[in-house]
């Protein structure tokens, strides 16, 4: 299993670290991935769709909200 978000499928990236002489020696960045229960399932999920779905829900619990009281 890639360590890999299931959501957009974001995954680590190369990077380079920089010594004081300039030399590059490469390094990988990995994508903050925290573990997520969703539909009695355990997922890896990144940190920036585990914003971006809240955010969603919250516009869609708002929305639901006016809509109710029109």
């Amino acid at each position: 299993m890639a360590r890999s978000c299931a959501f957009c499928n974001r995954s680590s990236m190369k990077a380079a670290r920089r010594s004081h002489s300039n030399i590059k020696v490469l390094r990988r960045q990995y994508v903050n991935l925290q573990k997520k229960w969703i539909d009695e399932k355990s997922l890896l999920i990144c940190t920036r769709c585990i914003k971006t779905t809240k955010k969603k829900a919250a516009v869609a619990v708002k929305a639901s909200k006016t809509k109710v009281g029109l």
